[in-house]
């Protein structure tokens, strides 16, 4: 598995953009989930207009992977993050020391989607995403 992975972000045209790589680099389609995919959180109201947006996408590259989601906070040229793909002890101990003058985005817990999700700018201004892989056994 890749500890780290490049995270795209885009404003409304995520389904376009992974249509556009998916072509330029043969790649392969892994998920494909959209806001509306999502189950209702009153902390975290999706707009209308955000429903068919792309919520998490990932491309598989001959054997790497490309995330991506649409968001109201892209900012062209600025929309990279890294994810960091771990066990759940091993995200908090790297949350713990990054957390440390960081701007936190999304509080590091539970989702649907990870027993382990969230997102920070650290002090440098660098976006790091954490989600712990979904046990396939469960």
């Amino acid at each position: 598995m890749q500890m780290f992975t490049p995270y795209f972000h885009f404003g409304g045209r995520g389904f376009e953009a992974m249509l556009v790589y998916e072509k330029a680099f043969n790649a392969e389609v892994v998920r494909k989930l959209q806001y509306k995919d999502m189950p209702p959180n009153p902390e975290y109201p999706i707009r209308e207009d955000q429903m068919e947006w792309l919520l998490n996408g990932e491309l598989d590259i001959n054997g790497h992977s490309l995330l991506m989601s649409d968001t109201d906070n892209y900012v062209e040229g600025r929309n990279v993050g890294v994810n960091i793909s771990e066990g759940p002890d091993e995200l908090r101990r790297i949350w713990s020391v990054l957390i440390e003058g960081a701007t936190d985005i999304y509080e590091l817990g539970p989702t649907f989607f990870s027993p382990l999700h969230g997102s920070l700018k650290d002090r440098f201004g660098v976006t790091w995403m954490f989600t712990a892989p979904v046990d396939e056994d469960r």
